[in-house]
């Protein structure tokens, strides 16, 4: 059986016992409890925001019900599932065996396209903690999926507030150093008046590694 139809049989297994697809969310909670996350008032995504973590080391197998959800499910459920992920993982996916992590590297990419905020923001942050680069070491514990990098300046470049400040948490946390390069010759481009003059705008500065309880509450008041 292909990873696709064991991911697409868990779902239909969780609808099936909660008896709607928005109880899917429902074995998200049962598998964040069992690891010791307390949840907050405001759920799974409060939990992320807090940066929570398993109390309780995180056996073998723990994410496949993320995963799958991650792999066939849309809007709020595969948001909750990209949270789920990102604190049973940790910071640098230090709880995930690689082949975990690129999966939901994977599914967050996919995110970061969906035509929903929810979906891009969460796919953003996700890939931010799981694939951070922690300070003093030069790369990620995990390779960083191809076009990561790619996928989060696309998502830099649109509109809303929430989408550029996502994007750009994420490229300080993977510690994208092309990233920033192209980020400082960006906006001087845009800096530049016709004939070669520059503007007075101010420098651009370096996308910051944010700390947990600053990043966090940055979203509390996301709707």
């Amino acid at each position: 059986m292909t990873m696709k139809r064991v991911a697409a049989a868990v779902v239909t297994l969780v609808v099936w016992l909660t008896g709607s697809p928005a109880g899917a969310q429902e074995p998200l909670v049962d598998l964040l409890q069992r690891y010791g996350v307390a949840l907050p008032s405001r759920g799974i995504e409060g939990a992320f925001d807090e940066g929570m973590s398993p109390a309780i080391p995180v056996s073998a197998g723990a994410f496949a019900t993320p995963l799958a959800i991650l792999a066939t499910a849309s809007g709020h459920d595969r948001v909750a599932a990209a949270y789920t992920f990102g604190i049973l993982a940790g910071r640098s996916a230090q709880g995930a065996a690689p082949g975990e992590v690129a999966a939901a590297g994977q599914a967050c990419m996919q995110m970061m396209v969906a035509g929903d905020r929810g979906s891009r923001v969460a796919g953003a942050r996700v890939a931010g903690r799981i694939f951070a680069v922690a300070l003093g070491t030069p790369a990620a514990r995990v390779s960083q999926p191809a076009g990561l990098v790619d996928a989060l300046f696309l998502l830099l470049n649109r509109p809303g507030d929430f989408d550029r400040l996502a994007a750009m948490d994420a490229l300080g946390l993977v510690r994208a150093t092309v990233a920033h390069r192209s980020l400082s010759l960006s906006s001087r481009r845009r800096q530049t008046r016709p004939g070669g003059r520059r503007s007075r705008s101010p420098r651009p500065h370096r996308p910051p590694i944010v700390g947990r309880d600053r990043q966090g509450a940055r979203w509390r008041s996301m709707g």
